[in-house]
Order: structure tokens, then C-alpha cells, then sequence
């Protein structure tokens, strides 16, 4: 008999190592928001899972509101498919809240999600203690160090959904052998997507949340050579 374990959203190597099984028949299924290399060593297989794409996001929501609902506003679905990125804990959030609300058209909640600044608000007020995306985020940018947390603030105001290292150095101020190192650790901590080599891209709620940072060391002259290069 073949036993699986499954270990959700583990945050450290040291937090799996203790509780893979000796035996053999057995596979352990670990999931993390981090980059676990160190399991490598332990036999481990890594799979990157992308971010759901449109259709298979309009997918996910048809089955969690149920085929005859969506098929009332089949618009209404696709743009709140949209309007939640894609992103699973967000569509989730969106279908309990019409899942709680029967009577509901699917555009009600769309109505409330398409103002950008409050968009994670809205999402947040929907789910209450459970499930908030921006607690979510909140997590991964706390365990930053300061300057990569502030890396993070300043990419999110970048007018630009994608960006090489060399952007994203003109922007800091910092030199790129040391700007590639700390977006590859916002991309550890999958708070941002590399689309090819030194290109890279942000999630939308994940670029929403990025802008409500406030400032901890940014100087003057970094602000306004940010300024500068984004007008060019």
C-alpha cells in the first residue's frame, strides 16, 4: 500500500526533514510559497506551479459557484476571474461571497472588485478572518530583509508589469550583481515571477499589495532617479 503524506505551505527545509517517512512505498507532497532546495539532498523533485491562466480560472470559479449560476452572466465570470488575477485564494474568497449571498448576481461582486486602490480591501472584507489575501502577502513580505522589502515597495509603483534587473537597478540605485540577488529572492519567496532570464513580472494583486508599502529607507535622490527613469 502506497502511503502519501501531504505538508501544506511548509516555510523551512528544517520544518519538512523530521516528518519524511524512512520507509519505503511511502511519497511526500510538500507545497510551500518558499524555495525549498535544500530538500534536494533528501530526493526531492521540484515543480514550479504557474499562476492559473483565464480560462482555466473561469474553470475553476464555474465549478465553485456551480454551472448553472455561472451560466446565467457567463461575462460576469470571466471579468471576475480577471479582477481576482487568476489567483486561487482570491477566486475562492470571491465564490464564498456569492456562495454566502445565493440571490446575488455574479456582477455584484464584480461591481465591488473593480475599483483598483480597494480591490484588496474588498477582497479582505469578504473573507473576514479566514483566507485574507493580503495577510497572505503581508507574511511573505515581513520575512524580507529591509532592503528587499523596499525593493518590493518601489518595483510595485513602476508603471510596468515586467522589468529586467537593469530597471529595477536604475530604480535603487543599486548595482545590478547585488539587484538580480534580491529579485530572485522575492522570486524564493514567489512574490514575483521570472518570465525568462532576468526579466520579470508581478502578479496583479501581488503588485496592488506592493504599492500600500510604505517607505523605509528610500532616500530623495532615489525617488527622483525612480521618477526620472519611468519617464523615459
Amino acid at each position: 500500500m502506497m502511503l502519501v503524506v501531504v505538508l501544506d505551505n511548509a516555510v523551512s527545509v528544517q520544518q519538512v526533514r523530521p516528518l519524511i517517512p524512512a520507509s519505503a512505498g511511502c511519497v511526500v507532497v510538500v507545497t510551500s510559497h518558499r524555495n525549498l532546495e535544500g530538500l534536494f539532498s533528501d530526493g526531492a523533485q521540484f515543480i514550479e506551479v504557474p499562476p492559473l491562466d483565464q480560462e482555466h480560472a473561469e474553470v475553476l470559479l464555474t465549478e465553485l459557484l456551480g454551472t448553472e449560476r455561472a451560466r446565467k452572466d457567463v461575462g460576469a465570470v470571466a471579468e471576475l476571474a480577471h479582477l481576482c488575477g487568476c489567483l486561487p485564494i482570491a477566486l475562492l474568497v470571491a465564490a464564498a461571497r456569492l456562495a454566502s449571498h445565493p440571490k446575488w448576481p455574479v456582477s455584484r461582486v464584480v461591481e465591488q472588485l473593480r475599483n483598483e486602490q480597494a480591490r484588496l480591501a474588498a477582497l479582505d472584507r469578504f473573507s473576514g478572518t479566514e483566507n485574507q489575501v493580503t495577510a497572505v502577502l503581508d507574511w511573505a513580505r515581513n520575512e524580507l530583509e529591509p532592503h528587499v522589502a523596499e525593493l518590493y515597495r518601489l518595483l510595485g509603483r513602476l508603471p510596468v508589469r515586467e522589468f529586467g534587473a537593469d530597471l529595477a537597478a536604475a530604480v535603487t540605485g543599486v548595482a545590478e550583481p547585488r539587484i538580480t540577488f534580491a529579485l530572485q529572492t522575492l522570486v524564493d519567496a514567489s512574490l514575483l515571477e521570472e518570465v525568462h532570464n532576468d526579466r520579470y513580472r508581478f502578479h496583479d494583486l501581488v503588485r496592488l499589495h506592493a504599492r500600500t508599502q510604505r517607505a523605509t529607507t528610500t532616500t530623495t535622490s532615489c525617488r527622483a532617479q525612480h521618477a526620472g527613469t519611468c519617464a523615459r
